[in-house]
């Protein structure tokens, strides 16, 4: 079991089945709801606490490919 830095932003996507969280140490971990696993775990890429997680359109094609936008509190903006 992988343990993660204090969760300081989360946002589900429209369809309710991926949930992005954002943590204090700048990691994002990506999560399949229905089957409680994590998709994905991004590190690196933002060096303080993530403030604003944001999926991004509605459409099928998405879904597959989900596209988000987060922010720390550095102020800087990532698209993923």
């Amino acid at each position: 079991e992988k343990s993660y830095a204090p969760v300081t932003s989360v946002n589900f996507n429209q369809q309710g089945d991926l949930l992005l969280v954002g943590h204090a140490n700048g990691s994002l971990v990506l999560w399949d709801v229905p089957r409680a696993t994590t998709v994905k775990v991004i590190s690196g890429e933002h060096t303080a606490a993530i403030v604003h997680t944001l999926f991004l359109g509605q459409d099928a094609q998405l879904s597959k490919h989900p596209k988000a936008v987060t922010a720390d509190c550095k102020g800087l903006v990532l698209l993923h």
